[in-house]
């Protein structure tokens, strides 16, 4: 194994160019209404997991900058907040790492 098999990144592991992540993903396609940095944003999510979310949604955003996510975030379908942090923006959105704990989620 090379060094970059074993570099380790927040929640993933890379073993053999595949991921291991902490936490599950699961696709979805749901709409959210979030917010960070004091204004209200729509987006679309694109995966989910108990860990973080990516989010399809334009806008200034920068590393580390807080959230508030608002949506059906979990797979049983109940509407939750969920705090976290911009954790990788791309071109078609950001990923957000849950910064709550998943048994503390606010549910509406």
């Amino acid at each position: 194994m090379n060094a970059s098999n074993d570099m380790q990144t927040p929640k993933a592991l890379r073993w053999r160019g595949r991921e291991s992540r902490e936490y599950t993903r699961w696709p979805c396609a749901e709409s959210t209404l979030f917010s960070a940095n004091q204004q209200l944003y729509d987006g679309k999510f694109k995966d989910m997991s108990v860990g973080g979310t990516f989010i399809q949604a334009r806008g200034r955003f920068q590393l580390g900058q807080p959230v508030i996510v608002a949506g059906v975030l979990a797979r049983d379908g109940t509407e939750q907040k969920r705090i976290g942090k911009i954790v990788r923006i791309e071109k078609a959105g950001i990923a957000i790492q849950f910064t709550d704990a998943p048994g503390m989620a606010a549910r509406r």
